[in-house]
């Protein structure tokens, strides 16, 4: 707890040798005072209740032993200090340095807004897991109506004697695989999340080719949705070979792209996708490049998030809410860390890699 920003420092004093008499109405008013004395140092505080044990008497007879509280306490033990000793104010040090006042009713004021702020965030939170389960349906249900689709376009093709279904059954392999896509993100998220270990299996394969194989698999995928998607490498210079978990480095490249083709602005989807060495910081820096509507800064940690999905006018906001956050998952699991700027409604996601975590040498 923060308990800085509720500390007043402009607290009613009083000195210690003066008589309770000609305070008493000063007390009333603040409910409190506090004691300090004539060289302006702490000597506790002052409450009506003190006044009534020890009447007559001056100011320092009838305080008992300061109970303070510290900057670093937690919000738990400030709360039991409270209620144990029956205090309308409790004076807070740093270092034994006296710095101020915590009054309850600000505790109090304190404490229900945040109720209120938890409140507002489970709301936030049961909102997007209606969303998620509302589009978990239509992620499952649209491959597998384009697997029986295709299936019985299949059978009334056979039925006539066909004999070159190969299309179909091309098709019907790429509904079936974005269907397991959306199953294993579901399940290796849902171990992720419950604190499951991955097993890294690196194996060395050529950068270009992997992304050959996704522009294969969204050329297809994407043909589903009568739109069409222009993937373009951005040639380094060289064959970049990597050795690391081929499967998860491909998971991560295909929750961008499918990220970045979501974003793009109609009729300018052209994706492009790239790295550059760098050999004096020792990295190797991935992108994926697309034109559209700008992600905001404030929303920067936001879709990183399980289940949180950025809405944008004029754009139908398919999918899960989990591509990005296994994204991050992967990329920080094989070593590297991912980030993303926009300028002037071009996106660039980076994932940044050690040379020793992504490569091979020797």
């Amino acid at each position: 707890m923060k308990i800085k920003d509720i500390i007043i420092k402009d607290y009613p004093t009083v000195t210690s040798f003066v008589g309770v008499n000609s305070i008493e109405e000063n007390l009333l008013k603040h409910n409190y005072l506090v004691v300090l004395n004539d060289d302006g140092v702490f000597q506790g505080i002052l409450t009506p209740s003190d006044v009534i044990k020890k009447p007559k008497k001056v100011v320092i007879d009838c305080i008992g032993k300061p109970i303070c509280i510290t900057t670093d306490e937690s919000l738990s033990t400030i709360v039991e200090k409270f209620e144990k000793f029956h205090s309308v104010a409790l004076p807070v040090v740093h270092e034994n340095d006296f710095i101020g006042v915590l009054e309850k009713k600000h505790l109090v004021h304190y404490l229900q807004s945040r109720i209120d702020t938890l409140f507002d965030e489970s709301k936030l939170s049961q909102r997007a897991k209606e969303t998620f389960l509302h589009n978990l349906s239509h992620e499952i249900r649209s491959p597998l109506n384009g697997v029986l689709g295709f299936l019985e376009l299949l059978e009334s093709k056979n039925s006539q004697k066909s004999s070159s279904p190969d299309k179909f059954a091309v098709m019907i392999k790429r509904c079936t695989d974005r269907f397991l896509t959306t199953m294993n993100n579901l399940i290796e998220l849902s171990l992720l999340q419950s604190g499951e270990k991955f097993e890294i299996k690196p194996e060395s394969f050529v950068f270009e080719e992997l992304i050959n194989e996704l522009v294969e698999f969204f050329s297809f995928s994407i043909a589903l949705f009568n739109r069409e998607i222009n993937i373009s490498i951005i040639d380094a210079g060289e064959k970049l070979v990597l050795h690391t978990d081929k499967k998860k480095f491909k998971q991560i490249l295909f929750h961008l792209i499918e990220n970045a083709y979501k974003y793009s602005t109609p009729n300018t989807e052209r994706i492009r996708v790239g790295y550059t060495i760098s050999k004096s910081k020792n990295e190797v820096v991935f992108f994926v490049i697309n034109r559209g509507e700008c992600i905001n800064l404030e929303h920067k940690e936001r879709i990183f998030n399980v289940f949180e999905q950025i809405e944008y006018k004029d754009i139908f906001n398919y999918g899960l809410g989990i591509g990005l956050p296994l994204v991050k998952e992967f990329t920080n699991l094989l070593g590297g860390n991912v980030d993303f700027n926009c300028v002037n409604n071009e996106t660039t996601f980076y994932l940044k890699f050690p040379f020793d975590s992504i490569m091979k040498f020797g």
